[in-house]
């Protein structure tokens, strides 16, 4: 009797907990609506802190705070007044802190409640973020330039973090120290896309949660009319001279994103934003995806065996969906900078006609799919877990608390090179020695 008493009294104390959730981004914090959704239906509260409002959840314990305009700062963003009166309050608690990691600066609501954190990645999992959970930074090899570059951009992403983390101190005042020490980071990327690394246990890469948003009813009679098929369009700005190519070319054309009023929209576009990606994805009648590049768009296509055209723009994440893309043979990359109507043309029958592309899809598909649990089960096991076990600080990487000569085998080096130069000494004095003798 007493087995199953404890049992219960386990199972309520983790099924009524507290949960602050902040994701200031529109695109990430999509990615995550499942992992709220079913967090709610176990009985958990959350107090979700967003900029994307989803009042048509309809859920009881949810508490939401629309941050409003995603295109202002994040410090912007948190300037609310409830968001002010939320930290200000004294009496209000919470068990956990779920922030998208992104901006790990956030964690200062952890300093704040006094409560363990979870980072949320959808995308690649960036330097900074493993060197602030313990976990090995070195990337796979790569051209000595790249890694001059990959050095840079960690210094100068840790200088925004540290400017950001300033900001935002004026919210929460100068007493709350600097936080990165999450208890996990969950990565709602397929680890089949990502570089291959060895990940310490509080590193979870769950995979993509699926989203079972369907496709607008206005929408759906434009893609089913599609005769010759549709090009899927997931790009924030088009690249000078990509609407008048799109313009000429036998497929309609559906665009993730609403035009400003200079652009002129090609007859057979359809401009619409926030739209269900997957479902899209996986309409019969999807002949291409044309993206950026990012982790969980790259995902979608493959569920759906879509061929890709990839067009980076600037962030790392972009390039290593390019480099994914590429060498696994899912499409073709082009320059945006280099682009011109005529070639993109042909680039895109290229990948549209050609069925080795697709062949390459469906293969990969089974293995992202090969999965024995799925992701927002996954999810949902670890959120929960590091609420049962007070933020799992057994899982803590000891490189978290080396100092950086420690962790860069600086005393290691100079002790070797001491020993060196004792022996250098001894050997010379030897040497000389033998010299006057003779």
């Amino acid at each position: 009797m007493k087995e199953i008493w404890f049992v219960f009294s386990l199972v309520v104390s983790c099924s009524s907990e507290r949960i602050l959730a902040v994701t200031p981004s529109h695109e990430n914090q999509a990615a995550f609506q499942p992992l709220w959704k079913e967090l709610v239906s176990k009985g958990h509260h959350i107090t979700l802190l967003t900029t994307d409002s989803q009042a048509n959840w309809s859920l009881k314990k949810v508490n939401e705070i629309n941050l409003g305009s995603a295109l202002s700062t994040t410090f912007e963003k948190l300037d609310h007044p409830k968001v002010r009166a939320l930290i200000a309050d004294q009496t209000e608690r919470f068990d956990l802190l779920m922030v998208d990691y992104t901006m790990p600066e956030l964690l200062l609501f952890s300093q704040r409640f006094n409560c363990p954190s979870i980072g949320l990645l959808a995308k690649e999992v960036p330097i900074p973020a493993l060197y602030d959970i313990g976990n090995p930074t070195y990337p796979y090899p790569r051209r000595f330039r790249d890694r001059i570059a990959n050095v840079v951009n960690n210094y100068l992403s840790e200088w925004l973090v540290a400017f950001r983390h300033r900001e935002l101190q004026k919210l929460f005042g100068s007493n709350h120290p600097p936080s990165r020490d999450p208890s996990a980071l969950l990565v709602f990327s397929n680890q089949m896309l990502l570089q291959n690394r060895p990940l310490v246990p509080n590193v979870i890469q769950v995979g993509q949660l699926t989203n079972d948003n369907a496709i607008p009813k206005d929408v759906l009679p434009f893609l089913d009319e599609a005769t010759e098929g549709f090009i899927y369009i997931n790009l924030a700005v088009p690249p000078h001279g990509l609407l008048e190519a799109l313009a000429d070319i036998p497929y309609k054309l559906v665009w993730d994103s609403i035009l400003d009023n200079q652009q002129k929209k090609p007859p057979n576009m359809l401009t619409r934003k926030h739209l269900p990606r997957r479902a899209i994805l996986e309409h019969p009648k999807i002949k291409l995806l044309v993206t950026s590049g990012d982790l969980q768009t790259l995902d979608d296509a493959v569920s759906g065996h879509v061929p890709v055209i990839c067009m980076p723009l600037d962030s790392s994440d972009e390039e290593s969906c390019r480099t994914v893309v590429v060498d696994k043979g899912f499409g073709i990359s082009i320059d945006p900078e280099t682009l011109h109507g005529e070639d993109l043309k042909r680039r895109i029958d290229e990948v549209v006609l050609n069925p080795l592309y697709r062949d390459n899809l469906q293969r990969f598909a089974k293995l992202l799919r090969n999965s024995p649990l799925g992701g927002l089960d996954l999810a949902v096991w670890w959120t929960e877990y590091v609420l049962r076990h007070n933020g799992a600080p057994h899982l803590r990487s000891p490189l978290c608390d080396l100092p950086w000569w420690q962790y860069l085998f600086i005393d290691v080096l100079l002790a070797y090179l001491l020993i060196t130069l004792c022996l250098l000494v001894i050997i010379g004095k030897v040497i000389g020695h033998f010299v006057k003798l003779n």
